[in-house]
Order: C-alpha cells, then structure tokens, then sequence
C-alpha cells in the first residue's frame, strides 16, 4: 500500500499575508477613527496577533504533516488559530466603566445630563477630543465644547458635584477642568492639575470620585 504522501503547508509568507489581511480587518474595525496612541498600539497588537498566529499555523502543520487529511479540512485546520485568537478578541467582555466614566450621567440636582462623546475638531488639527455636552433630561443640548482639546486616545475622567458643576480630568496632562452656569450659560474654567495642585482663587473642590486613583 502506498504511503499518502506529507501533507504540505502553505508557504510561510503567505501564512503571514493571509494572517496580516485578517487581523488588519479586524483592527480596521476595531481603532477604526483612532488618533495617536490608539493607532500606535493597534498596530503593536497587529504584529503581535500575525506572529502568534502564524507559530500556531506551524504547530498546526507539524501535528498533521504525516496525517491523512482532506485539503478542505487542512485549510480549516491551519486558520484555526486566526480566527481562534481574532474571534477571542471580538468576544473578550470588556470592563464595567468606572464611576467617574458613566454616560450618560444626571447632575445631583436631575436638571441636567452630562454626556462625553469622541467626536472630531477641525480647529485642532482634526483630531478626536472629548466633548464634554450637557443636555436637559429630555435630550436637548444646552451646551457642548466644540472647542475642546482633549485627546480622545486618553483617559478621561468627569463627575458632577452637589453645586451641579461639571467637572473632568485629563489622564494625558492631569488638567482639571469645571463648568457652572453662569448668568444662563455654561462657563469652563480651568481649576489646575492633579489634586492638589489648584490655580484659580476661589477655594472650590473637586469631587473626589473625580480621580482614577485611591487619596
């Protein structure tokens, strides 16, 4: 009887194009509109993902090689750590927010809404900033910084205080920010950095679930 012959792999560069064309859609649509650091560590993991894949196709090939196998379960065989570790990342759950990053969020008083959508600024070389928003409880936008310069690829924090002031801090340069209703519009000011670190006369203190660290 003759012996079925070894099965062979597909050559190992266009296991990594294959793979590479299959996690590049995947990141396609999950940093799709990324800025900055999102992008820069999207394509870290998009290496990483093509590498682990394609020692995964390796191993593959070395427990079937001498195996009688159809070429159409072959094929399935060698994409089952693509689509294993890809489909892993798709259905990985993601983290319950924190306290101070709920939206949408009623100010103490149920007067008002805070939202902070990721939306583009052309005035600031278009990139995606955080826009803090404030809208009455039936949905209406009372006020939104179109002006805003808050990295979207940062953490942001934000949390009303019992005065229905907004407050935010910026994870990329620990600036603190507030809005109050002044004279029937909505004022930001900038508080100072950090904690502690306070650059406005007034003796006014943030809220402290603002932060994502412990006092």
């Amino acid at each position: 009887m003759m012996q079925a012959p070894p099965i062979q792999k597909p050559g190992t560069l266009w296991l990594m194009l294959i793979n590479a064309a299959l996690w590049g859609a995947y990141f396609l649509v999950s940093a799709y509109d990324t800025d900055g650091l999102g992008l820069i560590l999207s394509m870290i993991a998009l290496g990483m993902g093509v590498v682990i894949t394609t020692a995964g196709q390796m191993v593959v090939h070395l427990i079937l090689r001498r195996r009688r196998i159809s070429k159409v379960l072959r094929s399935v065989a060698f994409f089952v750590p693509t689509v294993g570790l890809v489909g892993l990342a798709l259905a990985w759950p993601k983290p319950a927010p924190r306290a101070n990053q709920v939206e949408p969020q009623a100010s103490p008083s149920g007067k008002y809404v805070l939202t902070l959508p990721i939306e583009r600024n052309p005035a600031y070389r278009n990139i995606r900033v955080w826009k803090v928003t404030i809208s009455d409880p039936q949905g209406k936008v009372l006020y939104k910084d179109d002006a805003s310069k808050f990295g979207g690829g940062f953490n942001a924090y934000w949390a009303w205080d019992e005065a229905d002031r907004v407050w935010f801090y910026n994870s990329d340069d620990s600036d603190v920010y507030f809005w109050e209703l002044t004279d029937g519009h909505w004022v930001k000011t900038h508080w100072g950095y950090g904690k502690d670190h306070r650059e406005i006369d007034r003796k006014i203190d943030q809220p402290k679930v603002l932060y994502p660290y412990a006092d």
